[in-house]
């Protein structure tokens, strides 16, 4: 009897190997590899072989787009932190993966990497003011937070600290002319969290507690929501964005990851303009979030905006740094 009863434990528990081993060989195979880059973003841009940092994508937008600055705002989660939400379709991709990059020649260009994160920014404090700028190419959170990285003043964005977290940040970003000031009167927000699940560290911002204190109010927390397909939306107070576990390289079975087209850099170039300049409207996202509450207490009004423009023909234009 005992034999049995012992013959039957090991069949049982042979089953539930059969049955596990597969689940882990499918958690496996769902890594994606560069090619969702490469394939999703191609109709919103062009991919560019650059001589450094091998393919990289040049996005079709208005000449005075800044990455973390132009059409989004930032959103608090309470896993991540401070999170960049925007308004472009593609912004699940280059706004929490890889790093921005720029050129004189053609403007910006993000380059891919295999890492999530709420955003790949550098952020800094200065009286009345929070700053941000991209991470440059192989830059990692630790050079920036430490000290070892400087980048030029106009590759920040500062904004009036009172407004973090509203939908409408962009009327309130200091003039370009002022960012050297903010720069050098700033210090280093090191605020950061650590994901034990993917064995990584995000600068979370400022923190939630001092913002909320700066707004005299409780900050609107947004809810996390990972998606199942290529999109990048808040709706309804949570915010939902494809977040692919990415894997480097290529496999051992299939091509190797790469662009269908490839544009020769020089035929992507257009002239960078002046960021103070009033943007014009381009293909944006179906909807925008939440208009911002009233300010308590009020806050100053938004600076005028010059007169627009007359724009030239907009030309289209279109691995990674370590951490």
């Amino acid at each position: 009897m005992k034999t049995l009863f012992k013959s039957i434990l090991l069949l049982v528990a042979i089953n539930l190997l059969m049955v596990i081993k597969p689940e882990k060989a499918h958690a496996q195979d769902a890594n994606v590899s560069f090619q969702v880059f490469y394939d999703n973003l191609a109709p919103y841009g062009h991919w560019v072989q650059h001589p450094k940092f091998g393919y990289i994508w040049t996005p079709n937008v208005e000449g005075d787009f800044v990455p973390y600055s132009t059409d989004g705002h930032w959103v608090w989660t309470d896993d991540y932190g401070w999170t960049w939400a925007s308004d472009y379709e593609w912004g699940w991709a280059p706004f929490h993966y890889g790093r921005w990059g720029r050129d004189d020649d053609y403007g910006w260009f993000w380059i891919p990497d295999e890492v999530w994160g709420p955003a790949w920014v550098s952020w800094r404090h200065a009286p009345g003011y929070y700053g941000w700028a991209p991470l440059g190419p192989n830059i990692s959170i630790d050079m920036a937070m430490d000290g070892r990285w400087h980048p030029r003043d106009d590759r920040w964005v500062f904004m009036k600290e009172g407004y973090m977290g509203e939908a409408n940040i962009h009327d309130y970003y200091a003039p370009r002319g002022e960012i050297g000031g903010y720069v050098h009167s700033s210090s280093v927000v090191n605020n950061t969290h650590r994901d034990n699940e993917r064995g990584r560290t995000y600068n979370m911002g400022p923190r939630r507690e001092e913002v909320e204190k700066i707004k005299g109010r409780p900050l609107n927390r947004v809810e996390f929501h990972e998606s199942a397909k290529p999109e990048h939306s808040v709706k309804d107070n949570r915010l939902n964005t494809y977040r692919p576990p990415i894997q480097h390289g290529s496999s051992n079975m299939g091509p190797t990851p790469s662009p269908a087209k490839i544009e020769k850099i020089e035929n992507v170039g257009r002239p960078i303009q002046n960021h103070d300049q009033p943007r014009q409207e381009q293909q944006r996202p179906a909807q925008r979030t939440e208009q911002p509450r009233q300010q308590q207490p009020r806050m100053e009004q938004p600076r005028q905006q010059s007169q627009p423009r007359q724009s030239a023909p907009q030309q289209r234009g279109g691995g990674g740094g370590r951490r």
